[in-house]
């Protein structure tokens, strides 16, 4: 009995020493890393926090159609020397907000430390995709765990790294090491949130040269000469014969990439103004000397939008560009703001779109019964409804679109038919009530993406100069510029007299005119549907103002906005909706700031 238990012993203890001679542990690398340096200094050098070959044999490469990310390389399963899990950010799988990209060519580097790729690395395809949502409100769990199509045996150079205690804690101040190959660091630390217009390397303060400086030259390097980097949305146009700036802009609502450049119209017009072919241009990004090359970005141009440009007046000169690719956002290439013309995605649930085979129109969604949970109720313009020749439209030809805001892309849409209409009054010259009540076919639940806009009470306290948003699409437009994504348009309240002068169907009771408060939208050509909402904001509500009827032009400084308000006609929208509703039942928001303390 002692000898066999003897021998079972030195067999265990053969074995143990077996095991620990062949089991690579997690988080263990053959060469030395280097010790954190919280400072690269200014102008930055990383070359002090470059990692020593083979130090950090977990990072991994994710190379998708849309980004390239960092990631490492984990093992579920200590009893093996082979994997096949990699853990990186989800956002590697989405080129926006719910728009999850196939991982079908998705590409995984094991091995690598300098890039390009050798031929020492690793490459490995992807079996399947697991990732934490990534929607407008579910984002703060940002991991996505990719399965490898086979496993990987660990070496020297390909290694995992260990998973923490689910409760780990660590002293603070602490300094962490973020690992990564260069210039691929962003796409783990980019947070969602990050604002355009943000710099990520500090802007000189301004100096103005004084006429009486001698040595400008020096002066000119010192002072005027941005700092690397330090406007990282400027870019370069060129083509062999022209060169011009611009400025990669910020459009709803790509977070990590970006693929829009705003410049002057005249850079794609010769001296007579015909337009010059995009396909000779390129544009860099993340330049700061154009002689080096190093860290910049050359795209081509897919497509080039221009502006009703007149020299005569010099505008509007302004030039939209699509680039061949999207560019991913980094510390040297960063988008700067525009004033919103487009709103956020959601943040006017109430905007609705009613759309025929040749007409559309605004409207919004409200709520006139006891049921705070849904709605069957839409208002919008009567000349929805209403042909040239004065007939009714038969309203079975509309869908109603309701909780979208790209129409292109309504994943988050709820098209619903029409049940029945009524329509107000309508003369073609005094155009009073210009109203019209849709019931739905069916009623619809309010969600975060489906809400009522709140009805006023009458006398709404309104100022000559306020500036309101006007919120709608403009899908089918003479004009030819199209807007499938909801815009958001300052206007500004004039005098009812000017009104009144300028339109001959102006009713100072019914009616509010308004101008761009940006005299260049005219020009840009910008309208919305007819029926869309001019709202306004009080006392932390979003109350429906009126209804937008038209444009009316006697001449271009008199391009004014006619619009239906709705503070005249709630009863008559309570009666349309029942009939056999009384007075005294009729329930109104005031708009006034509620007072507490009365």
């Amino acid at each position: 009995m002692q000898r066999f238990s003897l021998s079972f012993i030195l067999h265990v203890i053969n074995w143990i020493a077996i095991h620990e001679a062949t089991y690579i542990p997690c988080g263990k690398a053959t060469a030395k890393r280097i010790e954190a340096v919280p400072n690269v200094g200014y102008p930055p050098n990383f070359k002090n926090v470059m990692a020593v070959p083979k130090s950090m044999p977990w990072n991994v490469i994710v190379q998708a159609d849309v980004s390239t990310c960092g990631g490492v390389l984990i093992r579920l399963n200590d009893d093996f020397n082979y994997t096949d899990t990699v853990l990186t950010s989800s956002r590697c799988f989405f080129k926006n907000f719910n728009e999850r990209v196939d991982h079908a060519n998705v590409k995984v580097h094991l091995g690598a430390h300098k890039l390009p790729i050798s031929r020492d690395t690793l490459t490995v395809g992807v079996k399947h995709v697991t990732t934490t949502p990534f929607t407008k409100n579910e984002y703060q769990k940002d991991l996505a765990v990719v399965t490898l199509q086979g496993n990987v045996e660990i070496s020297e150079k390909i290694r995992p790294i260990c998973l923490p205690e689910k409760d780990l804690e660590f002293s603070t101040p602490a300094v962490l090491r973020i690992e990564s190959e260069r210039n691929f660091l962003r796409e783990l630390i980019f947070r969602v949130d990050d604002r355009c217009g943000v710099e990520k390397f500090p802007q000189r303060k301004f100096y103005y040269l004084m006429p009486n400086e001698t040595n400008v030259e020096e002066y000119m390097g010192k002072y005027v000469h941005a700092f690397p980097h330090s406007f990282p949305w400027s870019v370069i146009i060129k083509s062999k014969n022209r060169t011009c700036g611009g400025a990669l802009v910020a459009m709803p609502h790509s977070y990590l990439y970006g693929e829009h450049v705003l410049t002057t119209a005249q850079c794609f017009l010769d001296k007579n103004d015909k337009y010059i072919n995009h396909d000779t241009y390129e544009v860099v990004l993340g330049a700061h000397i154009l002689s080096r090359r190093r860290g910049q970005m050359v795209v081509g141009i897919k497509q080039v939008t221009l502006s009703a440009f007149d020299r005569s007046t010099m505008g509007p000169d302004f030039a939209l560009i699509t680039l061949e690719t999207a560019v991913h956002f980094n510390d040297r290439i960063q988008p700067i703001c525009l004033p919103h013309l487009t709103a956020r995605p959601h943040s006017y649930p109430w905007s609705v779109a009613l759309i025929s085979k040749t007409r559309t129109c605004g409207g919004v969604l409200i709520m006139l019964s006891t049921n705070i949970h849904a709605s069957e109720l839409v208002i919008t313009s009567a000349r929805c409804f209403i042909n040239s020749t004065g007939h009714r439209i038969d309203h079975t030809h509309y869908q109603v679109v309701l909780g979208a805001h790209d129409m292109k892309s309504k994943h988050s849409a709820l098209i619903v038919g029409i049940k029945y209409v009524t329509i107000a009054e309508l003369e073609d010259y005094r155009m009073i009530r210009d109203l019209a009540m849709v019931t739905l076919q069916t009623q619809v639940l309010f969600s975060e993406t489906i809400q009522p806009v709140c009805i006023p009470e009458p006398d709404i306290p309104m100022c000559t100069g306020d500036v309101l948003p006007l919120l709608g699409w403009n899908l089918i437009d003479k004009t030819n510029r199209i807007s499938n994504i909801l815009q958001q348009i300052p206007i500004r309240v004039l005098p009812k007299e000017l009104c009144e002068e300028i339109i001959p169907a102006f009713n100072t009771e019914h009616h509010v005119c308004g101008r761009f408060a940006d005299r260049y939208l005219y020009k840009a050509k910008v309208t919305v549907d007819i029926g869309s909402a001019l709202l306004l904001s009080s006392a932390g509500r979003v109350f429906l103002y009126a209804l937008f009827s038209g444009h009316y032009t006697k001449n271009f400084t008199n391009d004014l906005l006619l619009f239906y308000k709705i503070e005249t006609s709630i009863e008559w929208m309570a009666r349309s909706a029942n009939p056999m509703v009384k007075e005294d039942s009729i329930v109104v928001l005031s708009v006034n700031p509620i007072n507490y303390n009365a």
